[in-house]
């Protein structure tokens, strides 16, 4: 897998991460991170208002904290004022607590170095056994005297310099016993004993061979005036020494401005990088939301029958942006497709429902009426018609041709396919417009002949008038002279 690859890889899992957990803003730890190499390991230390970045225990950088999101310091002048309340904790927490203990194991020290070293440089310049000729071919011939011409030739070369070095570390040690009360002076003593103790240390198993090799054939080697200077086993004085050096070993036992001037050049150094790295995570905690997005969404597709292809490959195209120039367009592209996607699903979603009754509908509107029925044949053709629109519709989200999409034409018809199977009903309870026409027409016809005839109709004659009076009304009647009563 190519580098970029896997930086892409491991900006993603942090950002998934961090989104998993509800968390946006990257943390001073995980931005002290930004600064580290293959193999390193980075932490963050307040000082003050400041944080000091730790990259393998050295500091190499100061963050201040922005809002919720914090910012590589440059200045010179920000730097000496974080590192001031660095080093004060350092001396007031760490140091302080720690000297008398040093003092301790360093007194226990002295006088085995110093006896070492007085019986070395004593063996080495004034080597005798049996005389001056004896002596001069323990120190120029090392085929008759390989052991104590090797002692001897690698105490005169190296002698100097591990006096000069212990001599150090015996002045550190003075200084700081007598500076407690002053961060600056004891951190600088606390580094020079530090320092002087590093190369005793290193060379100290080479005196004490030199001391075996030379007593293995005189006793006296390492004699003055029949008074031994022997040298402690190696063991017993790297035992000593590596428990002071844990104890203010860490660079952080530097004087301030050491530290200050450290820190300048170790930022100058990775300021590029960290810049780089941190642009590349808040890109991929950006990314990250929109590949959970995408994820759920084709997830949602593909439950429904559906590949999103070209929306996948966009999304690999978005992945593959992230620490690139392309990113900012790509996230806006995406973001837009996402959009759009997450609309048409609920469209699509709608529109497979409205099919799924307009099919139950039509099955049922089969089963009453039959498959015959000229009104069910019309539906299921409608309906035939809509899966294959379906289909189509498929084909356009797959390869991402949303333009001339239209579910919810789609999601329309199919509800009216729906609608009118539900509410089929049987021929004989249904008048179609004809008859209605032809009842109506009737119905016309019927009280208009009525009204015609009605008028046509001759009037009656008045019929005469029936009395029903008494005798005496009747008697008083005229019918007429013709007719005289007998």
């Amino acid at each position: 897998m190519p580098t970029s690859v896997k930086k892409i890889t491991v900006y993603l899992l942090l950002a998934l991460a961090l989104s998993s957990a509800g968390v946006f803003a990257l943390t001073v730890q995980e931005q002290a991170n930004f600064f580290v190499n293959s193999g390193e390991t980075a932490s963050a230390v307040q000082a003050g208002a400041y944080y000091v970045v730790l990259v393998n225990g050295v500091e190499t950088a100061v963050l201040k904290p922005v809002g919720n999101d914090f910012t590589i310091v440059q200045s010179q002048g920000e730097f000496t004022v974080a590192v001031q309340a660095y080093s004060q904790n350092v001396f007031q927490n760490d140091l302080k607590p720690a000297v008398p203990g040093i003092e301790s194991t360093f007194d226990s020290l002295k006088g085995i170095v110093d006896t070492c070293l007085k019986g070395s440089k004593w063996f080495s310049f004034n080597a005798t056994r049996g005389g001056v000729y004896v002596a001069y071919n323990v120190r120029y011939d090392p085929f008759h005297w390989p052991k104590e011409w090797g002692a001897i030739h690698y105490i005169e070369d190296n002698v100097y310099a591990f006096e000069d070095s212990w001599n150090s570390a015996k002045a550190g040690m003075e200084s700081l016993a007598s500076s407690l009360s002053d961060a600056e002076v004891a951190l600088a003593a606390t580094a020079n004993a530090r320092e002087g103790l590093k190369p005793i240390r290193a060379q100290y198993p080479k005196y004490y061979e030199a001391f075996l090799n030379a007593t293995s054939s005189n006793q006296y080697a390492y004699s003055i005036q029949a008074k031994p200077y022997p040298c402690a086993p190696d063991s017993e004085v790297s035992g000593k020494i590596d428990s002071i050096l844990s104890a203010i070993g860490a660079s952080k036992f530097n004087p301030p401005s050491y530290l200050v001037s450290l820190i300048s050049n170790k930022t100058a150094e990775r300021f590029g990088q960290a810049t780089q790295t941190k642009q590349n995570a808040t890109q991929s905690i950006r990314a990250s939301e929109l590949v959970q997005s995408a994820q759920t969404l084709n997830a949602n597709f593909s439950s429904l029958g559906v590949t999103l292809d070209k929306f996948q490959s966009d999304l690999t195209d978005l992945q593959n942006s992230v620490g690139t120039n392309s990113f900012e367009n790509q996230t806006a592209v995406f973001s837009a497709r996402l959009e759009k996607y997450q609309g048409l699903y609920v469209q699509y979603n709608a529109t497979l429902f409205s099919l799924n009754r307009a099919q139950g509908a039509l099955t049922n509107a089969s089963n009453r009426y039959g498959g015959s029925d000229d009104r069910v044949s019309d539906l299921k053709r409608r309906l035939d018609q809509a899966n294959v629109e379906l289909r189509e519709s498929q084909s356009l989200l797959k390869t991402g041709k949303l333009e001339v999409l239209n579910l919810p034409g789609l999601n329309e018809n199919a509800t009216s396919i729906a609608v009118t199977a539900e509410n089929l009903q049987p021929k004989e309870n249904q008048f179609d417009l004809v008859t209605i026409g032809v009842v109506i027409l009737v119905l016309a016809l019927l009280v208009g002949g009525f009204l015609y005839l009605r008028k046509r109709q001759p009037p009656q004659a008045e019929r005469p008038r029936i009395f029903g009076g008494n005798s005496d009304e009747i008697e008083q009647m005229d019918f007429g002279s013709e007719n005289p009563r007998g």
